[in-house]
């Protein structure tokens, strides 16, 4: 009887194992009245698309959480419109990570009624029609969150993100284009190794939009406006790319306060071009507030950078701040040539490529490679004599001259026993 029940145990776990791994993850939809039938199962957690699905009206989530699995295929707005909202403290999460998944239309989190939402992306295209953003976080939210993975998000004229309300905002390995790039009105953003793209004409200006916001063709906008302060962070780091073609790289404005409510703007290794300027903040913005810590601007950023704060201009008139200058001085070619516009107060440049012309830009005494500097000189970098080498060529002298004071110890002593032999 057991030996019975053990192969029928058997037999039944190598059929499931047998079985598509699809029917675990749940039956994929190829109409809109399937997906429909699964977003409002109130059991029904994952959706996996079967084939291209158009909706012709915005589906709201705020009763469970859900995974939409794109698996390779296109969701869409009704001409590119709205496609799904999520509230109520809720998470969607989008999986594009099958390749040619794609949503066309914008994505919503949070709503007019205070209802916070969780967006979670991970993979796949996300594109808009004219007029209109990829994503967008409602202004009275106070606790959103979107994390982004991988994914590209494009506009074609309009703004790709729009970070209205309060929240967490994390992108990562993402790459984002549009007039601008990404618009903030509040929050905590931080771009991890991302491209941000602004490519709308050469406007610039911030208009007063208490429910929406206008491109200005810069790659990034902070806007303070009283009905969305929420103190903005924006945080750079890991060679994220921010570039705007006709304006600004980072654009700071109040539209409609008396303070600035950004708090931080934190640059890590990462660059900020723009063909306006790199950054422009306005005369309300507490320059104590940016963290310019290393990495490529198309504009001199020195305003923004501490007493310990280190920048060089290049021959391409770019600037370049922090450890990110210090490692291009040491591998620069011969004959290239640098200034040092900021540094403290008698640094010591003790790595620059030999060959390497530096002009000292401060007003104060810098040392290059051990050779003293003054305001407004130029050096030819010398050869650099590591303190390893040094250590080694002083240790040598001292092994000679101890071996030639033996030398001299055996020749004296032998000519004394000589003097004695007599």
């Amino acid at each position: 009887m057991k030996k019975k029940l053990l192969v029928g145990l058997l037999s039944m776990l190598m059929v499931l194992m047998m079985m598509p791994t699809t029917v675990f993850a749940g039956e994929e939809v190829t109409t809109e009245q399937a997906f429909k039938d699964k977003w409002n199962d109130t059991t029904s957690t994952v959706i996996t698309l079967g084939a291209d699905i158009e909706l012709d009206s915005m589906l709201t989530l705020g009763s469970k959480n859900m995974t939409v699995i794109l698996n390779g295929h296109k969701l869409s707005g009704l001409s590119g419109g709205n496609v799904l909202k999520v509230i109520g403290d809720k998470t969607l999460t989008i999986d594009g990570t099958v390749d040619n998944s794609e949503v066309y239309g914008r994505l919503n989190v949070g709503d007019a009624t205070d209802n916070n939402g969780n967006l979670v992306i991970s993979g796949g295209k996300y594109v808009c029609q004219e007029g209109n953003t990829c994503l967008h976080v409602n202004g009275t939210c106070t606790n959103c969150s979107v994390t982004i993975t991988n994914a590209t998000l494009t506009s074609p004229d309009d703004n790709a993100i729009q970070f209205n309300g309060k929240g967490v905002y994390k992108l990562t390995n993402t790459e984002v284009t549009g007039k601008t790039g990404i618009y903030i009105k509040a929050g905590e953003v931080t771009l991890d190794n991302c491209t941000v793209k602004g490519n709308g004409a050469k406007d610039g200006t911030v208009i007063v939009n208490y429910n929406g916001s206008n491109p200005t063709g810069d790659a990034i906008v902070l806007d303070t406006t009283s009905d969305y302060q929420g103190n903005i962070k924006l945080i750079l780091k890991n060679q994220t790319e921010v570039v705007s073609v006709h304006n600004s790289g980072i654009q700071e404005a109040v539209t409609d306060s008396n303070v600035s409510a950004v708090l931080l703007i934190q640059v890590d290794n990462s660059d900020v071009y723009g063909d306006e300027s790199a950054l422009k903040t306005g005369d309300k913005f507490n320059k104590d507030n940016a963290d310019i810590k290393s990495g490529y601007f198309s504009s001199d950023v020195k305003d923004y950078l501490d007493e310990n704060g280190f920048e060089i201009e290049g021959e391409d008139e770019h600037y370049i701040v922090g450890d990110t200058a210090k490692k291009v001085l040491a591998n620069a070619t011969k004959g290239k040539k640098f200034t040092v516009v900021v540094a403290p107060e008698g640094a010591k440049l003790d790595n620059v490529a030999e060959g390497v012309e530096v002009k000292n830009g401060t007003n104060h005494e810098i040392v290059v490679n051990g050779t003293k500097v003054a305001t407004g000189k130029t050096i030819v970098a010398p050869k650099v004599v590591s303190p390893n080498t040094a250590d080694g060529e002083i240790y040598m002298m001292l092994y000679v001259f101890a071996g030639f004071l033996a030398l001299m110890g055996i020749v004296v002593m032998s000519l004394k026993r000589r003097q004695e032999v007599r």
